[in-house]
């Protein structure tokens, strides 16, 4: 999570031109930055290939509604949520909401994901971070709670991990992703409309990555940033989770692909 504002380079610069068979439409504006944005736009690069086209979506936009016949999957990077949504506001939120209902797709990254759930429980007890709040949204009907591992400061990458996660399904490896400031969804197997996809072994099994029923679609909520690429992190990071992060980066990549494939699925 972040809440400062850079400028975000132009998705033209990034557009695939041999296929356009699948159209991802990224959030780029208030609430997330130039590093969380092209994160999200790297680590799907990388993982979709080819054939893939790629628009940014600013709140004005959103707010509109004209893209929901363009886009098959709308994402929002990490960032921060109350900023997001002072810049989107409820009308902006009600057309992300309908779009998924109607049959569209949502992937929430970090920040994101805490933006897709009903209740966010961050920092709860510190008097500078602390947000306990409700959204919009609510793909996922409990609480998003974060961070689930210490250290988290805004703008402070030192303290940022690379964090095992677990798999139930075979088609799954367990494999490390990068962390800083995400959640855990609480109870998210009393859900009828919830799988669990992740987990965090290091914290007794909670869940880390999460797919939501919701209407006609579906929504894939990551605690932690599974699309990130390890190479492309600033030097701010230290070099032993770059080193984890790089071990397991094919396992990741395979991981994020494979849940990208159910999500584009007929439920």
């Amino acid at each position: 999570m972040s809440t400062s504002e850079t400028e975000i380079l132009p998705i033209e610069t990034f557009k695939h031109f041999l296929d356009t068979s699948l159209t991802v439409g990224i959030y780029g504006d208030v609430g997330v930055t130039s590093h969380t944005y092209n994160s999200a736009l790297y680590g799907l690069m990388q993982t979709l290939g080819t054939g893939v086209t790629y628009k940014r979506l600013k709140a004005p936009e959103v707010i509109e509604g004209a893209w929901h016949e363009d886009i098959d999957i709308f994402v929002m990077p990490g960032g921060a949520t109350t900023p997001m949504h002072e810049k989107l506001t409820e009308d902006g939120c009600a057309q992300i909401r309908d779009y998924v209902n109607k049959g569209g797709r949502y992937i929430g990254f970090c920040a994101g994901a805490y933006f897709g759930s009903a209740f966010v429980e961050f920092a709860k007890g510190d008097p500078d971070l602390e947000r306990i709040t409700k959204r919009e949204l609510g793909f996922f009907p409990g609480t998003a709670i974060g961070p689930a591992f210490a250290g988290f400061k805004y703008h402070e990458l030192k303290k940022s991990h690379a964090v095992r996660l677990s798999f139930t399904d075979k088609q799954y490896n367990s494999h490390f992703s990068y962390f800083n400031g995400g959640c855990y969804f609480k109870d998210a197997d009393k859900h009828d409309n919830t799988k669990v996809i992740a987990t965090y072994p290091e914290k007794n099994g909670k869940a880390a990555i999460i797919m939501c029923d919701a209407g006609k679609g579906q929504a894939l909520l990551c605690g932690p940033h599974i699309e990130y690429v390890p190479e492309l992190l600033p030097p701010e990071v230290p070099e032993d989770v770059i080193q984890k992060l790089l071990s397991t980066k094919e396992q990741k990549q395979n991981a994020l692909k494979l849940m990208i494939e159910e999500l584009l699925s007929d439920k």
